[in-house]
């Protein structure tokens, strides 16, 4: 495991950015913040918030678009059956917002979420809750995978495993779960905290 060196200033950075996560409870932003969590699998943060952008645009949330017209939308996200798993998303939405507004612990949530939400794996399920304001589960991607100095886990039980790995690391740096991943995220991919905001 990689040792940091968290400082002050990162620390309060951290903090802001996760208090923006808590705020969200409008169904509208629940709804893009699910679209864009399907659409970050295997592909950039950066691509996937293009696609979102254009699904705003489109008020995708109220109005039909087809699902030639959404292949075409979901394009820079590489995987063009990523349109099916945003359409029946969309359908499903009331059941899956009734799942994220319940309230089951963050694990019985996520797990609801995956069997529930096609397209949805545990790192997906855990991206859109810490969306959501909870932050006690790991988003274990490419960053946190460094950190750890870990393979990708091949199943959910080795994914739990290095969820509670990572847990104990970010009770070792006195942060929540969803702070740790925050700071690796940034501290990895170069971003500058004024991104978080804009």
């Amino acid at each position: 495991m990689k040792k940091l060196g968290i400082s002050d200033y990162d620390r309060k950075m951290v903090k802001k950015t996760i208090a923006q996560f808590e705020s969200k409870r409008d169904p509208v932003e629940i709804f893009y913040d699910l679209c864009l969590c399907l659409c970050v699998p295997q592909t950039t943060f950066k691509s996937a918030a293009k696609v979102l952008r254009e699904l705003v645009a489109r008020n995708f949330y109220l109005e039909h678009i087809s699902r030639e017209e959404l292949r075409k939308i979901v394009k820079p996200v590489r995987f063009l059956r990523k349109a099916d798993f945003l359409l029946a998303a969309k359908k499903d939405f009331e059941g899956i917002y009734s799942v994220v507004v319940s309230s089951n612990s963050s694990y019985e949530k996520r797990e609801a979420l995956v069997k529930r939400v096609r397209g949805m794996g545990m790192k997906a399920g855990s991206h859109f809750l810490r969306n959501m304001g909870v932050t006690d589960l790991a988003i274990i991607d490419t960053h946190v995978l460094k950190f750890l100095e870990a393979a990708p886990p091949k199943s959910k039980r080795e994914y739990l495993e290095l969820e509670c790995d990572f847990q104990a690391a970010s009770r070792e740096y006195g942060m929540a779960t969803a702070e740790l991943d925050a700071y690796i995220w940034k501290f990895y991919s170069g971003t500058p905290w004024e991104e978080y905001f804009a």
